[in-house]
């Protein structure tokens, strides 16, 4: 329906350029917008792309985590194969505009999505929501942004600005941020914890004896079910 709009609205407003035309000459106005995956090959590269992706995580099979290996780490949220795919669409010089949570400024889950944008197409400016309320649909509970990358870009400063959105939008320019250089995640190897001998580097010190235990997390770390876990310091 928004697609059939879009193209109603496009010949509405190149009607009149159309009927000035000789009649010998006129062509049946072009349908400009057409139904497509956001997430599926494409060779045409654009020179700008604006997208409100979907936010959720979704579980991918493993043809799926392999075609978008280069920005997974841990569970994979569908903002993120969006904006990977955009990256992949646009032309070098091109932009990329979205609305996405701030969520992948930070965290681990994000810090290949991170490498990945700031090496393939660094952010130029972002502008953070100040308030959700009257401006999403619906119950969003992430705080949110406007994001535009730049493909190939060679600053690393990146524009900031605050934007509050009641009835009336005002803008708050905030001091420009220097982005960080991209570096693939770390990963950290814990010993053997079971086996009763030395690591390589000949330390025979093991969790149990000194009162630690590992524990394997899946997902973001919920402080209040690990009250009897965390010190009061």
């Amino acid at each position: 329906m928004a697609v059939w709009l879009g193209n109603a609205l496009l010949a509405a407003e190149l009607l009149p350029l159309w009927s000035r035309m000789p009649p010998h000459e006129r062509q049946p106005l072009p349908r400009l917008l057409r139904v497509g995956g956001g997430l599926d090959l494409a060779f045409d590269q654009s020179q700008t792309i604006v997208l409100n992706p979907p936010y959720g995580r979704v579980r991918l099979s493993l043809a799926a985590r392999e075609r978008w290996q280069a920005t997974l780490f841990g569970p994979a949220d569908r903002y993120g194969l969006f904006l990977h795919a955009a990256v992949e669409r646009v032309r070098p010089g091109g932009v990329v505009a979205a609305i996405i949570p701030t969520s992948f400024l930070g965290g681990a889950y994000s810090q290949r999505l991170r490498a990945y944008r700031a090496r393939e197409a660094p952010p130029v400016r972002l502008a953070f929501v100040d308030t959700r309320a009257g401006v999403f649909g619906g119950d969003v509970l992430q705080e949110t942004c406007l994001a535009i990358f730049q493909k190939a870009a060679s600053s690393r400063e990146v524009a900031c600005s605050q934007v509050t959105i009641n009835g009336a939008s005002a803008r708050l320019e905030l001091p420009a941020a220097l982005l960080p250089l991209a570096r693939e995640p770390a990963v950290a190897v814990a010993p053997d914890t079971q086996r009763r001998r030395t690591d390589p580097e000949g330390c025979p010190t093991r969790c149990p004896p000194v009162g630690l235990r590992l524990e394997s997390v899946n997902g973001p770390l919920v402080w209040n079910r690990h009250k009897p876990q965390i010190g009061a310091r």
